[in-house]
């Protein structure tokens, strides 16, 4: 498979849940020929991205960020990549992939005094894993740490507000990287390597800076 054809698809991948005829997504990813772009289909289709229908091909909500995953591996450009997608692409499949592991999912969640919002909170009895969904590609150490530094924050301001949760991790997700890193503790994963991050969570132990509540205050571990 040509990359640039895939690059391409993703601009005629949908964002929600939908059935479009070929001839549409020939259109909208301007690939030449209904030939190619059906074999495009195809090959997204051995993915789990897509599936044929009667009137066209179905498509979920995380089929395009799903897509754009398949093109990184293949070596494909991330620049060009990431302005076919969006922050929603990337807050839809975390709080997917969390949804699948058994997590309760509050998206966008919007708390005051003070005034902040969570992209994505997974909620296991009384832990919470908290998400800062980052489209953008940062390699300077300070920038980065001021991000994570806000996040930890956010999470230490959800924490004192929810008594029910007694442990959290703040963590920022991103399209822009190949592997696990750290600022100041808070872990700064690719949504690629996401659900292997959530699924040994226990094996970062001492490495990420957990947010513990001790007498009704949140501390950091």
């Amino acid at each position: 498979m040509q990359k640039q054809l895939l690059v391409r698809a993703l601009s005629a991948i949908p964002t929600s849940p939908t059935i479009i005829s070929l001839e549409v997504f020939q259109s909208k990813s301007g690939i030449s020929g209904k030939t190619v772009a059906r074999e495009v289909l195809y090959f997204l289709g051995k993915f789990g991205i897509g599936s044929f229908a009667s009137g066209g091909v179905k498509f979920s909500n995380i089929d395009r960020l799903k897509a754009a995953l398949v093109a990184i591996e293949m070596g494909c450009d991330i620049e060009l990549i990431s302005k076919r997608i969006d922050w929603r692409d990337f807050e839809c499949l975390t709080a997917h992939i969390l949804d699948s592991l058994g997590y309760h999912i509050k998206s966008n969640l919007r708390l005051v005094k003070p005034r902040i919002e969570l992209d994505v909170v997974g909620i296991n009895t009384n832990f919470a894993i908290v998400i800062d969904c980052k489209h953008w590609n940062y390699n300077n150490a300070s920038a980065l740490s001021r991000f994570a530094k806000k996040q930890e924050n956010r999470t230490k301001i959800l924490l004192n507000k929810d008594e029910g949760l007694h442990r959290a991790l703040p963590v920022l997700v991103t399209l822009h990287s190949s592997i696990v890193h750290y600022s100041d503790g808070v872990p700064i994963v690719p949504i690629s390597k996401f659900k292997l991050f959530v699924l040994d969570l226990d094996g970062y132990e001492g490495t990420v800076r957990f947010v513990n509540r001790q007498n009704n205050r949140s501390i950091v571990h």
